[in-house]
């Protein structure tokens, strides 16, 4: 919460572009954007975009200015102002035909590591010493988790972009910084339900299916899906750890068609159980356990 005391700083126009910003005015930022699906998804060993039923993804190169403007467009602040809410919403919907999804993650230390001194402390996140798990103190005293060397990563993205369920083979804590960020974690025991690619795909480690509108005749178990172990809305401040393995579906801000009216004006998203609109900024940081590290590199 320390690194939230003074939410302003994340605020996207001021952490990307205003007075004293870490990130250089020359500095190009590789930017996902998307015209029709909100889902990202990541490729690895490949060297071009795969081509999805809605189209390739698009990588665009921004400056920090041009991206804090994008993801402007639909912020809202100050809270819950119901006729604020109300008139962003109804401008969201008339333009929205010509939305792009936008997402942007990187290491901190590659592209503006002064952003690094407002996480003061961030190297003890995964520190024993600093909790209270006397399971791993008493039985893995040799196997102190090993932080990601690339450091923290700086996670943007515009109102409902959303990362596709997926796991990762390194457990992770997410801190939310501002906005608000929806994640739905399921067990490793879910892999058959969300059809994960095979390991040899490049997109090896997600699920196939669309969320917002599953074709249950190409992905059949996943109408056996069970609800979300966890399904929690992160504030800015929030801290969440997810471990190795476990699946998590991530979507940034609120979906639009989930807001309700009343009285003509929007029920607040604690009523509704998402997040606000807007987009969000977040950090995220993995760790490799010793015996991990050892099993990484066998199946390497």
């Amino acid at each position: 919460k320390r690194w939230t005391k003074d939410p302003s700083i994340w605020a996207p126009q001021k952490l990307l572009a205003g007075d004293g910003s870490f990130f250089p005015p020359s500095l190009s930022l590789s930017v996902k954007r998307s015209a029709k699906s909100r889902f990202f998804m990541y490729e690895e060993h490949v060297g071009a975009k795969l081509d999805d039923e809605d189209g390739p993804t698009e990588v665009m190169q921004v400056s920090p200015s041009h991206f804090a403007d994008i993801l402007n467009r639909n912020e809202i602040e100050n809270g819950y102002d119901k006729t604020k809410m109300e008139m962003v919403y109804r401008k969201m919907q008339l333009h929205e035909k010509h939305q792009h999804h936008h997402y942007c993650t990187f290491p901190i230390a590659n592209v503006a590591p002064g952003v690094l001194t407002l996480l003061n402390g961030y190297e003890k996140l995964y520190d024993y010493d600093n909790h209270d798990d006397d399971h791993a103190k008493a039985n893995f005293p040799q196997h102190q988790p090993m932080i990601d060397p690339r450091g923290p990563s700086l996670w943007m993205g515009t109102n409902n972009s959303s990362t596709q369920a997926h796991y990762d083979v390194a457990d992770n804590i997410i801190c939310q910084l501002h906005g608000t960020k929806r994640v739905r974690c399921y067990s490793p025991e879910a892999a058959s339900a969300l059809h994960v690619f095979p390991d040899a795909h490049p997109r090896a480690r997600k699920s196939q299916v669309n969320f917002d509108d599953p074709d249950l005749e190409r992905f059949p178990y996943f109408s056996s899906l069970a609800p979300p172990d966890l399904d929690v809305v992160l504030e800015p401040g929030c801290a969440l750890f997810i471990p190795a393995f476990w699946f998590h579906h991530v979507e940034n801000g609120s979906d639009k068609s989930k807001l309700e009216f009343s009285s003509g004006s929007v029920i607040s998203s604690e009523s509704i159980g998402v997040g606000r609109p807007g987009p969000s900024v977040s950090v995220n940081l993995f760790s490799l356990s010793r015996p991990m590290m050892v099993a990484q590199n066998i199946f390497r």
